[in-house]
């Protein structure tokens, strides 16, 4: 059981603190369990997005659901779309400039409990909250200085900030959205890891009222409240663990690392619900995924370029989870006429929800499909 040297801001003495869970994943015996976890489907949901002048999707970055709203980041456009669970167009979200609620850029966005919209623009030195159908309601100006790179909600008081390793001791800081204080989480950060120039795609998972946060260049995750960092649980690969305590932090060591047959990187991105944990990694340059049943304490892992072709060409991760399912992404028609298809040979009987668009404008690029597998 690997350790981490965690700080009291109170008592400011260094304690050895256990994870909660350690979960076991034997990669040689789970390994392409993608079949058998077709198996644990109990029906699909399919929700497409509705297409007009105003709602032109480039692609999705990041999602979150508060039913029965959709919010989406297209990284394309750096508009934030707002849809309902039938897929109308709610509001966009698209103040591109330097004045008042306006953006240079989205760094990173979150949704609070009350459907606020909260957007990072890291360039214009703010953080700005807006209401659902776009307005206003306050910006925090962001002391140049600070360099967040992540953002998350853990309740409608208070924000989780990443500001990267480069201070060894508070790379988690939290935000009291009524003040504007912020005040740093002290957390001891490997050497190996500060000043990396390597990245995570995601750093916060934010899990019915917690906020899980992965760091980077070691297995574990960690629950973020606003006083404190707390050891939850980590992923135990056996023989592919490696320790990088000769890791010097350069990309280059980093991509020569993911090239190993005898390592598994770091999972990258981190999704987790009531029945599962996903995340993503590397092992011999090749791109696994794993699904992790906390009830059976089983994982199942696959690697995407074993899938069936017809499967493999529709085949995304998931953009988000909650309760009993997960959501995912097709990008476009043809691509929602193959699940179909696949649907209707399957021998599984997954139950099918889906109400065809019956009104769309003729334009060339209609928008995604959102799709929510529900798990038995």
């Amino acid at each position: 059981m690997c350790l981490i040297f965690f700080s009291s801001c109170q008592k400011g003495k260094v304690e050895n603190i256990k994870f909660r869970k350690t979960l076991s994943i034997d990669f040689d015996k789970y390994k392409n369990q993608s079949l058998e976890l077709s198996n644990s489907i109990d029906s699909i949901k399919i929700v497409s997005l509705k297409t007009d002048s105003i709602f032109i999707i480039g692609g999705i970055n990041n999602l979150y659901f508060n039913d029965p709203y959709f919010f989406l980041n297209d990284p394309l456009s750096q508009c934030i779309y707002i849809y309902d669970i039938h897929g109308n167009g709610i509001s966009k979200i698209a103040r591109k400039g330097r004045g008042p609620g306006e953006f240079l850029s989205i760094t990173d966005f979150t949704t609070l409990e009350d459907n606020t919209i909260v957007i990072l623009d890291n360039l214009g030195g703010k953080i700005i909250f807006y209401n659902l159908l776009g307005d206003l309601i306050q910006e925090i100006k962001i002391d140049r200085n600070i360099n967040i790179d992540n953002i998350s909600n853990i309740d409608n008081d208070h924000l989780a900030l990443f500001t990267g390793y480069s201070d060894k001791n508070s790379c988690i800081s939290i935000l009291n959205i009524g003040s504007h204080e912020i005040k740093k989480l002290l957390l001891n950060i490997p050497h190996y890891a500060q000043h990396s120039q390597s990245e995570l795609n995601q750093t916060f998972t934010k899990y019915k009222k917690s906020v899980l946060f992965k760091s980077i260049f070691d297995y574990n995750v960690f629950q973020i409240t606003p006083d404190s960092i707390i050891p939850q649980y980590q992923f135990d690969f056996k023989k592919y663990n490696i320790s990088f305590e000769s890791f010097d932090g350069k990309i280059e060591t980093s991509i020569a690392y993911i090239r190993r047959d005898n390592y598994i990187s770091e999972p990258d991105y981190l999704l987790e619900n009531d029945k599962y944990i996903y995340c993503n990694f590397f092992k011999g340059g090749k791109f696994y995924e794993l699904y992790y049943n906390k009830q059976q304490q089983r994982p199942y892992l696959f690697n995407a370029e074993t899938l069936p072709e017809k499967f493999a060409s529709i085949y995304s991760n998931p953009k988000y989870a909650k309760n009993n399912y997960f959501i995912f992404t097709i990008a476009d028609e043809d691509h929602l006429h193959t699940l179909l298809k696949l649907h209707q040979d399957t021998t599984n009987h997954i139950k099918l929800i889906y109400t065809p668009l019956v009104s769309q404008e003729n334009l060339e690029n209609n928008n995604p499909h959102l799709l929510f597998i529900y798990t038995k």
